[in-house]
């Protein structure tokens, strides 16, 4: 063979040498990473599994150790290890981190405090009636039936009612469609004052009478019967009652006060309220005839009775409510369990403004929480 030729076929050999090689370095690679995509799919899915096992957990309450270290757990081959993280806002923040064969993928969600509950300028769980000239502006959620008569209006929203229950009356509003889950109602657990009323009628001082200006001081005033005040009540601190607790005639109640009575808790005549102040009674609270109110707390598992030019924001939690007569209320409000007979009337105007509710919440008041909007993240 000529010398020309040899080189022809030498140099047709090493190419299809490289060709060669290069098609099993190119397959060997797309077998690496397809090896690779698989695994990170793989982990990917295990992270999934380990986040949706976190929320199992949050939501029912199992298990504790893994809130604060993190929690291993086997899973499809591989692993996942699960935290949850309390942010400073109140939120909760879940993390997943999912393991398979070297390669890992962490996703996370928020849940923000409060309940869907709290969506809501009323959430009530039985009937409620709204009556002349009333105004609500925001959507209401009753877990029974609503009875909106003529002039009364629901602006601004929906009124959404659970199924087997109408909306009856000549006023104004639009149907909404209930939500699917239906929202978890706050509850409030009533130990930490029922334990203040305890010590408060084991106390020595039968009434507790005072006028003037009154500095708690980070103290607290135990009477076994009633305290009745009449001036200035400077926080922080508290006021407990075996029964009654009466503050009228112009008193200002500063911020950061709290209020428990077993009987009637009643502030009238002109009285102001200030922020962070949060008023409990066993049986009922009663504010009315002028009194204003900024960003307080009303507790009660029985009745909140609020009428007579009253202008308050904040939240209200009770079993049964009445508003009447000029009262003007931003924030939300909670109700139902102690009595069907729910009622805003007579030129009573309720705007939702969740910027109203707590952020440090009260003894004893379990909110919820609900998924944060657009929350889902890959870390």
């Amino acid at each position: 063979m000529k010398k020309g030729n040899l080189l022809i076929v030498f140099i047709l050999i090493i190419g299809l040498a490289a060709i060669v090689g290069s098609i099993a370095f190119l397959t060997s690679t797309s077998i690496k990473s397809a090896g690779y995509l698989i695994k990170n799919d793989k982990a990917f899915y295990i992270a999934e599994a380990g986040l949706e096992k976190a929320i199992w957990n949050f939501n029912t309450g199992i298990g504790s150790s893994w809130r604060t270290s993190g929690s291993t757990e086997s899973f499809g081959g591989g692993s996942y290890t699960m935290r949850v993280a309390d942010a400073p806002n109140g939120d909760v923040i879940i993390t997943a981190e999912g393991s398979y064969q070297g390669r890992t993928r962490s996703l996370q969600i928020r849940y923000q405090q409060y309940s869907d509950a709290f969506d809501y300028a009323v959430y009530s769980i039985q009937d409620l009636s709204l009556g002349n000239n009333t105004t609500i502006s925001g959507d209401i959620f009753v877990d029974g039936d609503v009875e909106i008569k003529n002039n009364a209006e629901v602006v601004d929203g929906v009124v959404v009612t659970t199924e087997g229950h109408s909306v009856t009356g000549g006023g104004s509003w639009i149907p909404g469609t209930p939500p699917d889950p239906l929202p978890t109602p706050p509850t409030l657990d009533t130990t930490f004052y029922d334990n203040e009323i305890a010590t408060a009628l084991a106390s020595g001082t039968v009434n507790y009478n005072y006028s003037g200006t009154l500095n708690l001081a980070g103290g607290t005033i135990y009477a076994s019967n009633d305290i009745n005040i009449d001036g200035t009540i400077i926080g922080p601190g508290s006021l407990v009652a075996g029964n009654n607790i009466t503050i009228d005639n112009s008193t200002a109640i500063g911020s950061n006060i709290l209020l428990i009575c077993q009987n009637v808790l009643d502030i009238n005549n002109n009285c102001t309220i200030a922020a962070d102040t949060t008023l409990f009674a066993t049986n009922q609270v009663t504010l009315h005839n002028n009194v204003v109110g900024t960003e307080i707390i009303i507790l009660t598992p029985s009745i909140v009775d609020i009428n007579n030019n009253v202008t308050i924001t904040g939240f209200i939690f009770s079993g049964q409510l009445t508003l009447s007569n000029n009262v003007v209320f931003s924030g939300s409000i909670q109700t139902g369990g102690f009595s069907a007979d729910n009622t805003i009337g007579n030129n009573s105007s309720i705007t939702y403004d969740p910027s109203y509710l707590p952020d440090v919440l009260p003894p004893g008041l379990d909110v919820g929480y609900s998924l944060a909007e657009d929350s889902w993240k890959e870390l």
